[in-house]
């Protein structure tokens, strides 16, 4: 298919300067649960390939590079993938982009493939995830899975340029979405989880099930949020990730170039007068167990750890090939993972004062320019000094620009989807507004 693509393109070479060939091919097996019963198994098998051209031009004396990405479908005849080709080389021309670059063969070499499990390798694996899922089902009173989904796939992806690049690299993944509930005070209780991984060890998925049916029957024995005076506020899971995604923002090469981030290398990203913890922040693509890991970005950038921020402050830039050269810093490809250093503090030392541990939110939003959080709360725990409550309900608002000169955060690591780094983060000046029902 990849050599119908090359000769198609021929056709063009007048009007083409670059091209970009994408092809994904993913395989695996997906089951469906309605309780612990199947309700469906089904395999699949799909490719997806991706067409983006390059057209270099002038305007008003002024040089561009227009670029346009199309689909192209396998079961696509000739003439038909010529007429997409053609559309994409016309849309590419109303594209005025500054010119730029595509990767280079000889900046890439081979991802190895050694060891490379094969589909019916991942089926083994479908009893020990399955009874994984629901050996925990029974092991808290009232709390059941009420359904779940499971989705193992195996993805090759090729990428090839009219540089010369050409490389593959391939791998497993494992996406489970879980709805747990439980009788509550006064209605039932529902809770829902995407789990994604990329480590299919024994025991991985079952600890996360375990944390989601204790999380379901706290949960279901909460009451609503008292209005609380100023307390510490501990965010624990996702939104620690969300948070400090604001740095990463900060540091792109496109929002530099676009004029959204004002950051300079060499500033302290927390400010000048630090009172808690300094952030050590790093790009880490091939963090182990990440559902999102990878050897190369989209583009066949190769993809290195490298630390972007050091004790608060900012060392370099990231960004794709194409806005790093408009800023004139080395490329770091498109990110994938981030890691960050522990704290200095344990979870047992951030709670020794009244607290209000949130981990898990309705919708937890954070404006990575203005640099404002908040979200409704989903499930909390409230500790007033003598002892330690669930809660659901109110919310909670703040501004990171504002408190992250004094923001602690944990010595214990977890790994988050992309995140892997200190669990918890303890923030004080948020603003927490109780359950007004």
């Amino acid at each position: 298919m990849i050599d119908r693509i090359k000769k198609c393109l021929s056709l063009f070479s007048d009007e083409i300067s670059d091209w970009k060939i994408v092809s994904i091919k993913n395989e695996g097996r997906e089951l469906f649960f309605i309780g612990d019963s199947v309700d469906m198994i089904r395999a699949k098998q799909i490719e997806d390939i991706k067409l983006t051209v390059y057209r270099d031009f002038k305007f008003n004396l002024k040089s561009y590079r227009g670029s346009a990405t199309t689909t192209i479908h396998p079961t696509m005849s000739d003439e038909e993938m010529e007429e997409t080709i053609r559309k994409a080389v016309y849309a590419s021309s109303f594209v005025k982009n500054e010119r730029f670059p595509i990767v280079n063969h000889v900046v890439c070499v081979n991802y190895p493939s050694n060891n490379v499990p094969s589909v019916q390798d991942l089926s083994e694996n479908l009893p020990q995830l399955v009874q994984e899922i629901y050996s925990s089902n029974s092991s808290l009173d009232k709390v059941r899975i009420n359904s779940s989904e499971l989705f193992l796939s195996l993805k090759q992806e090729f990428i090839t340029n009219s540089k010369g690049l050409s490389i593959d690299f391939v791998k497993p993944s494992l996406y489970v979405e879980c709805i747990t509930q439980a009788p509550g005070i006064s209605e039932e209780i529902e809770l829902y989880e995407a789990i994604l991984l990329s480590d299919l060890k024994e025991g991985v998925l079952k600890s996360k099930i375990m944390q989601l049916l204790h999380a379901t029957s706290d949960r279901a024995r909460a009451i609503p949020l008292p209005n609380l005076c100023e307390i510490p506020v501990i965010l624990t899971g996702d939104a620690v990730s969300e948070l400090l995604q604001y740095y990463l923002f900060r540091l792109s090469a496109r929002n530099i170039y676009e004029n959204i981030s004002d950051t300079d290398i060499g500033e302290n990203i927390q400010g000048d007068e630090i009172e808690g913890d300094k952030i050590s922040l790093y790009l880490d693509p091939q963090l182990p167990g990440s559902y999102h890991s990878r050897p190369f970005d989209s583009d066949g950038f190769p993809l290195h750890k490298m630390r972007l921020i050091q004790e608060g402050i900012v060392e370099r830039y990231w960004g794709d090939i194409q806005y790093s050269h408009y800023i004139h810093t080395p490329p770091t490809g498109q990110f994938c993972n981030i890691s960050v250093d522990s704290g200095s503090q344990t979870l047992q030392q951030m709670k020794s004062e009244a607290f209000l541990e949130i981990t898990a939110f309705s919708d937890f939003q954070m404006d990575q320019i203005t640099s404002d959080f908040g979200g409704e709360i989903r499930l909390a725990y409230f500790y007033d000094g003598n002892k330690v409550t669930p809660v659901f309900g109110g919310s909670i608002s703040g501004n990171l620009k504002k408190i992250h000169n004094n923001l602690i955060l944990s010595k214990e690591r977890r790994l988050l989807k992309q995140y892997y780094g200190p669990c918890s983060i303890k923030l004080r000046g948020v603003s927490v507004a109780g359950n007004t029902q």
